[in-house]
């Protein structure tokens, strides 16, 4: 906008005549938008907070933390636009925000930015007592990529276990070669947590590297065994399940049922061998406790092995049988029902069709429904119950099923 030909050398304290139409209309438009946000600002005592991205952005730290969400959120994408050394530690401290959509802000900005000024800045942060503040670091941390990792490695060797600790979480989240040597070394960390972190992380990572050292973690018992058992899982090394099954007696329940179902996703036949003795020589489990559970999981093992090895299964009682299946329908493992349906078929009770048909999904639906329609033709009193069970999307298979050969039974039912 310029001044008028016959004004423009006037002085400015000029009255209003001085100034050109076009040029009273900009003043007039620009004033009534930016006076009521400056007047809300005033209100709340709120200052417009300055941010230069290329000086002493660290002076404004102070002004951004009495500010208002929305100046916040505005400052950071200025400084995202044009990063420096400073913006990216305005952007750091800007992570223990009061408000969550400022963290998240800042962490996105800081996430796209990377660089080893916003590294080194966010790695005080893990020693913060707030979650929320040590939560949003680990986060950005991960999301800078694998090129954190010799430098949260370096964490392995800090005073405090949860430092530690967090330092496999990362390596773990980022990957790479780079991760694997750090984490082997934290296995032999002194803290209970920061060695499972460590079997964990390794699980996550996959690498086969790491199976003969976390093999050797399982010769004393601990409770260290059950996240090593997961990452022995996670990684899928067959070689580890003789192993596997020499810790298999002294292992806790829970740990025992882990070793057997990775026993029956990875054995071979000398394994298929050894959980038959296995079953053979367990009691028939109790209604209550972890005994199920642990006798089930020896059950399962025997059918995934035999499925996936195509060997025959042993006759088994069905005292023993059938508490079996009613745990595996208890947690709606399909493939165990199915594969016990296969084997020990004509052990299961027709009472059991509404059960069965309740799991008829993917794959497996269409055997489920025609087992469970054999059920109902051997005590057509179940029907109705079933039907209420039968996915909609299978009612009408279930029904055409029972009336291809229909008796006076299925038919009254």
């Amino acid at each position: 906008v310029k001044f008028s030909p016959a004004s423009e050398n006037l002085p400015l304290r000029g009255r209003g005549k001085f100034f050109s139409k076009p040029l009273i209309f900009f003043l007039s438009e620009f004033f009534s938008r930016l006076a009521p946000g400056l007047l809300s600002l005033r209100s709340a005592g709120a200052e417009i907070p300055s941010v230069d991205t290329h000086t002493h952005m660290g002076q404004h730290m102070g002004q951004l933390q009495q500010s208002g969400s929305d100046l916040k959120r505005e400052a950071i994408r200025r400084i995202s636009a044009a990063p420096s050394p400073d913006g990216e530690r305005t952007l750091v401290g800007l992570l223990a925000d009061s408000s969550h959509g400022v963290r998240e802000t800042a962490a996105e900005a800081l996430r796209a930015i990377g660089g080893v000024v916003a590294l080194e800045s966010l790695i005080p942060l893990l020693y913060s007592d707030r979650p929320f503040v040590r939560n949003t670091a680990i986060e950005v941390l991960i999301g800078l990529g694998p090129w954190v990792a010799p430098r949260v490695a370096a964490l392995r060797g800090d005073s405090d276990p949860d430092v530690r600790k967090f330092s496999a979480d990362i390596l773990a989240a980022v990957g790479g070669r780079e991760s694997l040597s750090p984490l082997l070394a934290l296995l032999d960390d002194s803290n209970d947590n920061v060695r499972h972190a460590a079997a964990e992380a390794l699980g996550r990572l996959g690498l086969a590297e790491a199976v003969p050292r976390l093999s050797a973690l399982l010769a004393v018992p601990g409770s260290h065994w059950y996240p090593v058992v997961t990452a022995l899982g996670q990684i899928g090394d067959p070689s580890v399940v003789p192993i596997l099954l020499s810790a298999l007696a002294e292992a806790d329940p829970v740990t025992a049922v882990a070793i057997l179902e990775l026993v029956g996703r990875l054995g071979d036949r000398a394994a298929y061998e050894q959980v038959a003795c296995l079953v053979e020589r367990a009691e028939c489990p109790r209604a209550r406790g972890p005994a199920p559970f642990q006798v089930a999981a020896c059950f399962r093992a025997l059918l995934q092995l035999s499925s996936r090895l195509d060997l025959p299964l042993p006759p088994l009682a069905p005292a023993f049988v059938l508490p079996n299946v009613d745990v595996l329908l208890t947690e709606g493992d399909r493939e165990g029902v199915l594969a016990s349906i296969q084997a020990y078929g004509a052990m299961i009770p027709p009472a059991w069709a509404p059960r069965i048909l309740a799991l008829a999904e993917g794959e497996e639906a269409a055997e489920l429904v025609a087992f469970a329609v054999e059920l109902c033709r051997r005590l057509p009193a179940v029907i109705v119950s079933a039907l209420e069970r039968c996915p909609a999307a299978l009612r009408e298979g279930f029904l055409d099923g029972l009336i291809e050969d229909p008796t006076p039974q299925i038919v009254e039912a």
